[in-house]
Order: structure tokens, then sequence, then C-alpha cells
């Protein structure tokens, strides 16, 4: 954070700061080359949506759409205990990606 972003202390609100700019710079794609944006619901089955949007769009090279999906992953936790950071392993978390077709 400090050498890449230029951040004098490697504050855990950058990496938010990181996703915000990525998720509008994403946005800003897809309205100026008018790339579909799918929300995909619980249990709908990815890979058929998928296979029909590509499908409808014909579009041989490029983003054909954009996926926005909830994934379950294992992550780590950090806590400041006694002036000293400790982590908690193998926290069940839920993310939000973005996925460019």
């Amino acid at each position: 954070m400090r050498e890449q972003l230029f951040r004098p202390i490697p504050s855990p609100v950058v990496p938010g700061q990181v996703t915000e700019k990525f998720r509008e710079a994403v946005k800003a794609l897809a309205k100026r080359q008018k790339i579909s944006v799918h929300q995909f619901d619980h249990k709908e089955r990815k890979d058929h949506v998928a296979n029909r949007i590509r499908r409808d769009r014909q579009v041989r090279d490029g983003v054909v759409f954009i996926s926005v999906t909830q994934e379950k992953t294992q992550a780590f936790q950090g806590k400041k205990i006694d002036r000293q950071v400790q982590y908690t392993r193998d926290q069940t978390v839920y993310v939000k990606l973005l996925l460019l077709h």
C-alpha cells in the first residue's frame, strides 16, 4: 500500500477505496460500451445465464457481459489487543464479485 498506492500508513480503509474505484471504472466501461450487467440471484445457474447472454450478444472479441455475484470464502480478521495485532483465521465471509465475461 505504501509503495504502490503512495499511502504513508497501510490503513485498512485503503482496500475499500481501491475496490470502490474499481467498481466505478467497471460501471463506466459498461455504460460506455453498452455492456449488460447481470446480478445473479441465489442458486441461479450461472453457466446457463452466461451461455444465453453470450448467444444473444454475439460478441467475438471483448467483454460480453459483466456479472455481479456473491460467493462464500475463508478470510481472517485482525484485532488490536494490548498494542499488538492478533489475527483470527478461517472465518467464513461472503464477498461480492464483479466478473467480466
